[in-house]
């Protein structure tokens, strides 16, 4: 798909964005 074609590096940074909201959010759930 599109994201195969994608530099490594932006699918990286893409993860790392998804991370930071999940980590958000099991954040404010533990709070």
């Amino acid at each position: 798909g599109k994201v195969d074609s994608l530099p490594l590096l932006t699918k990286r940074e893409v993860a790392d964005k998804i991370l930071d909201r999940v980590v958000g959010l099991l954040a404010k759930k533990g709070s």
